[in-house]
């Protein structure tokens, strides 16, 4: 059991909506002693995940003292808009349900009580919200000698160009160097890659107290750059680092001092078949939930649905690349293909606006785009096209929660 789970939150609004939807999960008491959440400051002010860490270590200083050392904390940083599956963004990915009703975090927690959290010395386990790792391949106890435990994956070379490679050497297995998003060029280059043709990628890392207090230290506060717990942490690693990445910054070049002076690193394997599963855009959410995929074979999360929290006709045709949630239906509306639909309650008794957008659609671009209209009532909104309009960006912000997860609470079913 986790001493303590740590959500990053991207700002005091979201802090509250996780605290809140925390609060409807039953039974997180059996994974961890103390669950909290920490929102990123300054407020409007990007410091990504590497920033969020520097946050959570000075908060945990506090709360524990000296009996820090003793803890064993899973840290997941959960912040962030969701912007590439936007139906996610007003509860956080981190709260993605599958189709048996349980959240990605719920599922995570499980996962690793299996076999990771009583393997692992006392420390931070640090882990990202739309990632889940097969950990079955853990059987030993890890040395409380190690400053640092990082959990890779043997992964395609397309895979490798969008994340950490780890290039290691085969006589020892020492870490040499972390490429971080490198070409296949640069992989050849590297002699990253594998025998299999494959390469060792990242995903979730534990850090030994020793490792946190010198970041703690280091700290430069306020935080006033996007920093990031992969690349500025890992990229200085190895025996062999290239550091021509840290230009002016100076936390990066403390991080830097930190991570190339560490010994005792080592690089888990956890094995040959595939172990990492990103569910972060519409296409990998379908692919891994496919009935029969890998991902169902190791996490079995229920079968095959493309629709959640809803009231619908049950002669409704919904075609494969569509996912319907929180609406509401009477009639045998055409649902048309690869989109996504999904109404949001607002507050201060605004209505509800339901968004259909094609999933191809670049949700970054059209973000602050006022193109939604609201209605008083939550299936006329399925139809509304009139009125004051409205942006996604405006939608998340006047997010009725409360309202969302009574509405949540009385279509659970319906999953």
């Amino acid at each position: 059991m986790w001493d303590l789970l740590l959500l990053t939150a991207g700002s005091k609004k979201q802090k509250l909506n996780f605290e809140k939807i925390l609060k409807t999960i039953p039974n997180l008491e059996k994974y961890a002693k103390d669950i909290r959440v920490i929102s990123d400051e300054p407020e409007n002010v990007r410091i990504g995940s590497g920033g969020a860490t520097l946050l959570v270590l000075k908060l945990l200083k506090q709360i524990y003292g000296e009996k820090l050392v003793e803890k064993k904390i899973l840290l997941c940083h959960s912040g962030g808009l969701s912007q590439r599956m936007p139906h996610f963004s007003a509860f956080g990915k981190i709260f993605a349900h599958f189709p048996n009703g349980k959240t990605i975090l719920e599922t995570k927690l499980e996962v690793y009580s299996q076999n990771l959290v009583s393997n692992l010395p006392n420390g931070l386990m640090i882990t990202a919200s739309d990632v889940l790792e097969d950990m079955k391949t853990i059987s030993k106890i890890f040395d409380k000698n190690q400053e640092i435990i990082i959990f890779a994956h043997q992964s395609s070379l397309k895979v490798g160009t969008q994340h950490g490679v780890f290039c290691v050497d085969p006589e020892n297995s020492k870490l040499i160097r972390v490429l971080q998003k490198p070409s296949i060029e640069e992989m050849k280059n590297a002699n990253a890659i594998r025998k299999n043709g494959k390469v060792l990628t990242d995903s979730c890392f534990w850090l030994s107290w020793k490792i946190c207090d010198a970041l703690e230290k280091s700290a430069i506060f306020p935080i006033s750059e996007e920093l990031c717990c992969y690349a500025d942490f890992m990229r200085p690693m190895g025996t062999n680092p290239d550091l021509s990445y840290l230009g002016d910054s100076l936390q990066r070049r403390k991080f830097a001092e930190i991570f190339s002076a560490a010994k005792n690193i080592e690089i888990f394997d956890l094995g040959e078949f595939e172990t990492f599963f990103h569910l972060g855009t519409f296409s990998e959410w379908f692919e891994h939930l496919e009935n029969g995929s890998k991902f169902q074979q190791i996490f079995n999360v229920g079968k095959f649905k493309n629709y959640e929290f809803s009231k619908l006709p049950e002669t409704l045709k919904i075609p494969r690349t569509t996912i319907l949630s929180g609406v509401e239906i009477q009639d045998n509306l055409e649902i048309p293909e690869n989109s996504v639909i999904f109404t949001i309650p607002l507050r201060e008794n605004m209505g509800y606006s339901t968004v259909i957008l094609n999933i191809s659609t670049d949700f970054k671009k059209i973000w602050n785009e006022k193109k939604f209209a609201v209605s008083s009532i939550r299936q006329q909104s399925f139809l509304e096209n009139s009125g004051n309009l409205y942006s996604l960006s405006d939608l998340i912000e006047l997010h009725d929660m409360e309202k969302d997860l009574e509405w949540r609470k009385t279509t659970f079913q319906n999953m």
